[in-house]
C-alpha cells in the first residue's frame, strides 16, 4: 500500500509541473498571438488552457484518491483517480 501512496504522490507533482508548463505555455502563445494578430498561435494558446483544466481535473483526483479509508469508504479512494482521469479525457 504504502507504494502505492508513493506513485500517486509522484503523479501529483506530475499534474503540478504540467498545470505550470501549460500555463507559461499558453500565456507565451496568447501574448505572440495577440502581438502579431495570429489567429493560429491565438487557438493554440486556448487549446493549451484546456489543457490546465484537464490537468487540475487529475491533480483534484490524485489528491482525492489519497485520503485514506473511513466509515464511508473502507476500501479507500482510489476510485478517485480513475474517475479523474475520465473527466480529463
Amino acid at each position: 500500500m504504502e507504494q502505492r501512496y508513493k506513485d500517486l504522490k509522484m503523479g501529483e507533482r506530475g499534474a503540478i509541473l504540467s498545470i505550470c508548463v501549460y500555463i507559461c505555455l499558453s500565456a507565451l502563445k496568447l501574448f505572440i498571438g495577440y502581438t502579431t494578430n495570429s489567429e493560429a498561435l491565438k487557438a493554440d494558446g486556448l487549446n493549451n488552457t484546456t489543457d490546465i483544466i484537464a490537468s487540475i481535473a487529475v491533480l483534484i483526483g490524485l489528491r482525492i484518491s489519497q485520503k485514506p479509508a473511513d466509515k464511508d469508504h473502507p476500501y479507500g479512494h482510489w476510485k478517485a483517480e480513475t474517475v479523474s482521469s475520465l473527466v480529463a479525457s
